[in-house]
C-alpha cells in the first residue's frame, strides 16, 4: 500500500457518504412496515457498494476497467449527492456533489493522481 494522502481520506468519506445516505434513503422510502425498510436500505448499500464499487471501483477491485470505474463513480457519487439532497436540504446535497466531483477530478488528475 503506497502513501495515503489528505485527497484519499476525503475520497474514503464521500464514498462512505454515499453508502449512508443510499441506505437511509432506501430506510426512507420502504413504506410498507419496518422489515421493508430495512430490506430496501440493505439492499441499496449491497448493490452500491459490494456489486458495484467492490468490483469496479475500488483499489483492490476484481475488473479493471478505467472508464466504467470513471462512470460508477460518477453515477455512485451523482445518487449519494441526490440521496443527501432529499434527506436533508439543498444546500448539503449541493455541497456533496461538489465535493465529490473535486475529489474525484483530484483522483485523477493534479497531485494527488494515482
Amino acid at each position: 500500500m503506497g502513501d495515503v494522502n489528505a485527497n484519499d481520506v476525503v475520497a474514503f468519506l464521500v464514498e462512505v457518504v454515499a453508502f449512508v445516505s443510499l441506505g437511509v434513503l432506501g430506510w426512507q422510502l420502504g413504506s410498507s412496515g419496518p422489515l421493508l425498510h430495512q430490506w430496501i436500505g440493505l439492499v441499496a448499500v449491497l448493490v452500491v457498494a459490494v456489486a458495484l464499487w467492490a468490483l469496479f471501483v475500488s483499489p483492490q477491485s476484481v475488473f479493471d476497467v478505467p472508464v466504467l470505474e470513471i462512470v460508477l463513480r460518477i453515477v455512485i457519487f451523482s445518487a449519494g449527492a441526490v440521496a443527501v439532497r432529499i434527506i436533508t436540504n439543498l444546500g448539503w446535497g449541493i455541497a456533496f456533489g461538489v465535493i465529490a466531483a473535486v475529489n474525484t477530478a483530484l483522483v485523477y488528475f493534479g497531485p494527488f493522481a494515482q
